[in-house]
């Protein structure tokens, strides 16, 4: 997912990691940011029975930047990073049920806070891609945005 925070208050105002990136309709699994201890964040989880959540270390989000945030759920491990940075993992067995709404932009209860910026792209795939289809997607993004990813 290629996004963009419009300003640093919408970063600000997420004190709890609390703004829905992608999710479906039953929080089974999904990509959230906001600050924590002031710090913008990008955070993934998935439910397997519980809740497994990846804090994507290394990620910091500059307002009015486009960051490429890339999440992969094996049904063993889910993988994150942002910007091509390392990949930061958590053990997560397979989801335990998907909701048949994906919603983008908003927070994993349906109610505000709303995503304030921009989103360029959406890839989803059905099979978990390896690092070299990531590195691709990447690659393209960087070159069709003409963007420093």
């Amino acid at each position: 997912m290629l996004v963009r925070a419009t300003t640093a208050e919408a970063l600000r105002s997420h004190a709890s990691l609390d703004c829905g990136l992608i999710h479906d309709a039953t929080a089974a699994f999904g990509v959230s940011f906001g600050t924590d201890t002031g710090v913008p964040r990008v955070q993934a989880y998935v439910f397997d029975g519980t809740q497994k959540t990846l804090d994507i270390s290394g990620t910091s989000w500059k307002h009015g930047a486009y960051v490429l945030v890339q999440v992969k759920h094996d049904g063993v491990t889910l993988r994150g990073r942002v910007n091509g940075d390392v990949w930061s993992s958590v053990p997560a067995g397979p989801t335990s049920q998907l909701g048949s709404l994906l919603i983008i932009g908003e927070a994993f209860n349906l109610a505000a806070p709303f995503l304030n910026g921009s989103v360029l792209e959406v890839l989803l795939a059905d099979r978990s891609l390896s690092d070299a289809d990531f590195d691709g997607v990447r690659a393209y993004a960087s070159a069709r945005y003409r963007l420093a990813l």
